[in-house]
């Protein structure tokens, strides 16, 4: 029982120090998506309007 409680406890240190980059890191990287799609419906609608 003793080796499931460090698993455990090791678990839970392991995602307390990987939860905050991963939260810093989520809005940096729907962000970067979120522009990467209006980049490509901006050259869409550019294309559309050239025509």
């Amino acid at each position: 029982m003793e080796g499931m409680s460090l698993m455990v406890l090791w678990h839970r240190l392991l995602g307390a120090a990987l939860l905050p980059p991963v939260l810093n890191l989520l809005p940096i990287v729907a962000g970067a998506m979120l522009v990467r799609r209006w980049q490509h419906a901006g050259r869409l609608l550019l294309a559309l309007a050239w025509r």
